[in-house]
């Protein structure tokens, strides 16, 4: 929308308003306050009620009626990556809004240490995800700022601010002129611009964070793919430009599985010692199947001689031992010719069912190998015949005396 309030730093801390130590509703005690936010004071506190730590937010009286407007607006998102509001108060002019509290650090933190390829891919499929979901409920961000973003313990984005207005100075450094006005508008698409920002800023070069917008560049361990896809987001009039935040998602998300297939694969450039203990390991946990196998079908175990574990490695060990005229062997062929200890118990096979049918009672176990339809005829065979041997003694015992009378 036109018009909108912007802001471009952060409100004066020498207020009169005592935060730290008191107490709110008789409930919530406050006590040390934060580094202030673009529009409020932030405090810590507890909620003595139900015994959790709280923040605080206080926003001073030239604030009161944006924040009020888009609390009341974001108060019903409840998408997990959301931060809760808890209760909210009116003193002295002030709005002092309750919130959850984050263990967790801002994303302005993690653009300084530089973030992967893959976990910005990740960070950046979440908040794709959490403004689908706004906009389809026709709340807008606004204001998807480093610091409106924080990342838990879990590596799980939790967003705060929404309906808030924009940050002026961010969205000029990283924007620019050209980008100033949709990124300001308060629209759907500015989100999706202030998302490709943010994607930008992830995959740039640590020591360029926070630089010029035309100075920042993306990094060349960057797939081709991802770079032109952060490119789609920050072009507003290329004719492949990205201009929903659904279709961000679904391009995030097949660039993520391109990611997760080609990770495991390991590098030509990958140390020899490295290779080496790949090489070991997988054949060890091929022994440990084979071992399992033996246990079911065959009571004798699988031996190998060390020369025939030996040779199977050897290049790789002599590889690993001229890598860089340093010795890195990562195993000699003792180690290689000893076999797994474990021994996994043999299982069932097939594994049967519980129950037949509901009511018909337990299912009988067959094992493998097991003729079922042979066991079946042959266990009603032996009931037939014990009915009939039953009949006739049953016939005996009750004639008999008649017979014996006749004579």
């Amino acid at each position: 929308m036109q018009g909108r309030v912007v802001v471009a730093g952060n409100i004066a801390t020498g207020s009169d308003m005592q935060l730290s130590g008191r107490q709110l509703a008789r409930r919530y005690t406050l006590s040390d306050e934060l580094a202030p936010g673009a529009l409020s004071r932030i405090v810590r506190g507890d909620d003595m009620m139900l015994r959790r730590p709280v923040i605080v937010k206080a926003i001073p009286p030239e604030f009161v009626e944006v924040y009020t407007e888009a609390m009341r607006a974001t108060s019903a998102l409840t998408h997990p990556a959301t931060i809760a509001f808890y209760d909210a108060f009116y003193e002295d002019g002030w709005l002092l809004l309750v919130q959850e509290a984050v263990h967790g650090q801002a994303l302005s933190r993690y653009l300084r240490q530089g973030v992967p390829s893959e976990r910005a891919v990740n960070l950046g499929l979440q908040l794709a995800h959490l403004l689908a979901y706004a906009h389809h409920r026709d709340v807008v961000h606004g204001d998807l700022t480093p610091t409106a973003i924080l990342v838990d313990r879990q590596a799980t984005v939790r967003v705060n601010n929404f309906g808030l207005p924009p940050n002026l100075d961010y969205f000029l450094a990283e924007g620019g002129d050209e980008l100033l006005p949709l990124l300001t508008d308060g629209s759907p698409y500015g989100d999706v611009l202030a998302l490709g920002l943010l994607l930008r800023q992830l995959l740039s070069n640590a020591e360029l964070a926070g630089t010029e917008h035309g100075a920042r560049q993306i990094r060349a361990d960057v797939p081709r793919e991802l770079a032109r896809l952060v490119t789609r987001c920050i072009t507003p009039h290329a004719s492949d430009a990205i201009a929903e935040v659904a279709t961000l998602a679904s391009a995030l998300e097949e660039i993520g599985e391109q990611l997760v297939e080609t990770r495991h694969s390991l590098s030509t450039d990958t140390p020899a010692a490295l290779r080496v203990a790949h090489a070991v390991a997988a054949e060890q946990a091929r022994w440990s199947s084979e071992q399992t196998v033996a246990g079911v079908m065959a009571p004798q175990p699988i031996e190998r001689s060390s020369h025939e574990v030996g040779s199977r490695f050897s290049p790789l060990i002599d590889l690993a031992e001229q890598s860089d005229g340093a010795v890195t062997r990562a195993a000699n062929e003792a180690d290689l010719a000893v076999a797994p200890r474990l021994r996994l118990p043999a299982r069932p096979w097939p594994t049967p069912p519980l129950y037949h049918e509901a009511g018909r009672g337990p299912a009988p176990i067959y094992h493998k190998g097991e003729n079922v339809s042979a066991r079946s005829v042959g266990l009603g065979a032996v009931l037939v015949v014990s009915a009939v041997l039953f009949i006739i003694f049953f016939l005996i015992g009750f004639l008999g005396p008649f017979s014996l009378g006749g004579h």
